[in-house]
């Protein structure tokens, strides 16, 4: 899967890309209200976040933004 934080492809991890409902060429804009720039601090920002039930979501798909909330996996 290709998914974008802030313009930088996330191809790496398929767990974060399914569990946070994204598509293939989504732009991660914000988890949670707070502004992604790349990959690695969508990453972080995700692990963060592992306790709560649910995340809000920010992207770009297929040039719109749109924002949803995705249910966070239980461990």
């Amino acid at each position: 899967m290709r998914t974008v934080a802030g313009e930088v492809v996330i191809e790496d991890n398929p767990v974060f890309s399914a569990t946070a409902g994204l598509r293939n060429g989504d732009t991660v804009v914000a988890i949670n209200g707070r502004m992604v720039d790349d990959p690695s601090q969508a990453l972080t920002l995700w692990a963060e976040l592992k306790d709560e039930r649910s995340v809000e979501v920010a992207i770009v798909r297929r040039g719109r933004p749109t924002t949803f909330t995705a249910s966070m996996p239980t461990w």
